[in-house]
């Protein structure tokens, strides 16, 4: 999470410095920057690939082929959406990381058009704001800890969209096109950057223990499934965000080559990004008070799954385990262990 932070800071930070020193209008500073940037994530990549390792398989698998194949390759992928605890950090995560979608998508004409400032401030803005969220990654581990994730992200929506409603009120204030309007929306960087950074840390550092969740449920490890589909889903839902984006502007009469806006291609701006990412936010924070995935119940599920690897008996489960495993898999427990029609 703290290489990913220094990322944003990068793209946004970077582009700037190579058109100051090549050129606003020079297409070599496109280049530049895009090898630049290819350059460092080539090395990021290769630092994960020797740094990290692979779970070890049991050398006691043996692989059913009569469950290979297209067929059960689908049923297996589908599967995963009968996991409670999954499909709640999925409706989480794509609506969290949608809402932050659309302020990035609309963000630079907010200010450049709304708030009557430039597309360089624009970029210092956001520049301003990524590295807000470098040192957080530090502090998110022991604050998820005292909460939990789900009142950690509840916390971190109301600053967000705390953020964004004032965005819509420095709009209709007197402050726009003034010095004070930048000094506001810096200090509004702060907040949007640390409520960006949480929301970010969260969901990325909950979904390994989601794997568990699936484990008492099958007697398998499905990693890979779980990791697919959620980063399958975050690349569908990011183009979404921008491709709607774009559909709510135009309908509004707003002209992005156009040097002034009018009124109501301001005001629809304004409108979808305070409504788009409130209503985004409201269905990510109700579905968080669904999600019991944390510490303590995770301990109790990892307990119980290592219980019955050790050949302990379903019966006697304990009703307290019994009661957070069944809210945590969304299945009764006498349906756990492969006892049921997954796999």
């Amino acid at each position: 999470m703290i290489w990913s932070a220094i990322a944003t800071f990068l793209v946004s930070w970077l582009p700037g410095r190579f058109f100051a020193a090549m050129g606003k209008n020079n297409p070599d500073a496109f280049l530049a920057n895009g090898i630049t940037l290819t350059v460092i994530f080539m090395i990021t990549v290769l630092l994960t690939y020797f740094t990290t390792w692979e779970r070890k398989g049991d050398p006691e698998t043996v692989v059913d082929k009569s469950k290979t194949g297209p067929f059960h390759a689908l049923k297996d992928i589908g599967s995963v959406f009968r996991v409670k605890s999954y499909v709640l950090h999925l409706i989480i995560y794509l609506f969290t990381f949608t809402a932050r979608d659309i302020v990035s998508a609309v963000y630079v004409y907010f200010v450049v058009y709304a708030v009557k400032s430039n597309s360089v401030e624009a970029s210092n803005l956001l520049t301003f704001g990524s590295i807000i969220g470098i040192p957080c990654n530090f502090i998110w581990p022991k604050i998820m800890t005292k909460f939990g994730p789900s009142k950690m992200l509840r916390i971190m929506y109301l600053m967000m969209f705390g953020t964004v409603a004032v965005y819509g009120l420095l709009y209709l204030s007197p402050f726009v096109g003034t010095v004070q309007m930048i000094i506001f929306l810096y200090v509004l960087q702060v907040t949007w950057g640390v409520s960006n950074s949480g929301t970010g840390y969260v969901p990325w550092t909950v979904f390994t223990f989601i794997p568990d969740v699936d484990e008492i449920m099958t007697g398998k490890r499905r990693e890979g499934d779980f990791a697919g589909i959620m980063t399958f889903a975050r690349k569908s839902t990011s183009s979404i965000a921008p491709f709607v984006t774009g559909i709510v502007l135009s309908a509004c009469g707003f002209n992005s080559s156009a040097k002034v806006q009018t009124g109501s291609a301001l005001n629809g701006l304004v409108l979808w990004l305070v409504l788009g990412v409130g209503v985004l936010l409201l269905i990510a924070t109700i579905t968080t008070y669904f999600f019991k995935l944390d510490k303590d119940n995770h301990a109790i599920l990892i307990s119980e799954i290592s219980r019955l690897k050790s050949g302990g008996s379903m019966k006697d489960v304990s009703p307290d385990t019994k009661k957070v495993v069944e809210d945590l898999t969304g299945m009764k427990y006498e349906k756990l262990w492969g006892n049921n029609n997954l796999l």
